[in-house]
């Protein structure tokens, strides 16, 4: 398996919303109980809000994919009511759509770092608008993919290994638009 860390990655996003003096991270999560980054990313800022104690406890918000969407904007709209976080870590940039969506102006209300920056097309953010956040360096996954079967291929190992193999893949932070230096 090739995969990005994604403990790595949120630990190294709540670091960057740290840096602004944030005092209130929330993290707002699609919830896809088939997707093995959804429960890893569940748990990972968990931990990370176990962690660092000068953060305010904000819950996670989760959200269903099949819901009506306008329904989980009133819902989201409700817990940036409740918890007022400073900076929003999102598993992707549909979650940024969905703050501005809320009414909330990004970066001047709430900063907002994606999980996934820059994947797919987004049309209703404006197009100078950028995600700040983590990019996921697809193309070396697939090169490393190839590069993992072709060495089992070469070994002439057929069907599933014996032992799972996985490969963490680094990524890169992105510096966008949506994360203000400093918060309120």
């Amino acid at each position: 398996a090739v995969e990005h860390d994604q403990s790595a990655n949120l630990q190294l996003l709540w670091e960057k919303a740290r840096q602004t003096g944030a005092t209130r991270v929330g993290v707002v999560l699609c919830k896809n109980l088939k997707s093995f980054d959804y429960i890893h990313n569940l748990g990972a800022a968990g931990f990370q809000q176990e962690l660092d104690a000068s953060v305010a406890p904000i819950p996670k918000f989760v959200y269903c994919p099949d819901s009506k969407r306008q329904q989980t904007i009133s819902d989201l709209n409700d817990w940036i009511a409740a918890y007022s976080p400073q900076v929003v870590i999102g598993d992707s940039d549909s979650v940024c759509e969905m703050l501005m969506q809320t009414g909330a102006a990004v970066p001047e209300d709430i900063s907002f770092l994606s999980l996934r920056s820059g994947i797919g097309h987004r049309p209703s953010l404006p197009s100078h608008m950028h995600t700040s956040g983590i990019s996921l360096c697809i193309r070396e996954a697939g090169q490393v993919a190839a590069n993992l079967l072709s060495m089992q291929i070469q070994n002439n190992n057929r069907g599933l290994p014996a032992v799972r193999i996985t490969h963490l893949i680094q990524t890169n932070y992105l510096t966008g638009h949506t994360l203000r230096p400093q918060v309120r």
